[in-house]
């Protein structure tokens, strides 16, 4: 019993749970493979452009009975 692999996933992640499922375990990447594999693969955290949904206000109707805040 396997999890489905999502469609999009990216192919380096596709060939790691194909190997992680590999029946003879020998085969299988070992933690610290898995680590390396997961760090040469991930994106430099500073360079990732971080965005949230919740704060997309274009689509948001005017507040009502909204009082204007001063803070200086």
């Amino acid at each position: 019993m396997r999890p489905k692999i999502v469609p999009g996933i990216p192919l380096e992640y596709k060939k790691l749970m194909e190997q992680c499922w590999d029946a003879d375990s020998t085969k299988r990447p070992n933690a610290c493979t898995l680590i390396k594999e997961q760090l040469s693969n991930s994106t430099d955290p500073m360079n990732i452009n971080y965005t949230s949904k919740n704060n997309q206000f274009e689509n948001f109707s005017e507040p009502k009975n909204a009082t204007e805040v001063v803070l200086f």
